[in-house]
């Protein structure tokens, strides 16, 4: 096997095995408490988990907590 690809069967298996769970946490029972304008309930949900990934809650305050998933639907809603 040719070192490429390895290179891209190992990243697509690293890719796969981090982003399942990122799909998973969105499950039936998470709501919004506020009104996409442009994204879709199940995009904003996502973008919310990713917010929550990269930006979590720890002793100061987190991205959810600030609104940046707001945020970003407001920017995309403007553009």
């Amino acid at each position: 096997m040719k070192r490429r690809d390895a290179l891209k069967i190992g990243g697509t298996v690293l890719l796969s095995s981090s982003l399942f769970p990122l799909l998973q946490s969105c499950k039936e029972e998470d709501r919004l408490s506020w009104q996409p304008s442009f994204l879709n309930t199940d995009h904003a949900l996502l973008i919310a988990a990713l917010v929550d990934t990269i930006l979590p809650k720890t002793d100061t305050p987190g991205g959810l907590d600030v609104g940046v998933d707001i945020f970003i639907d407001k920017v995309f809603d403007q553009l």
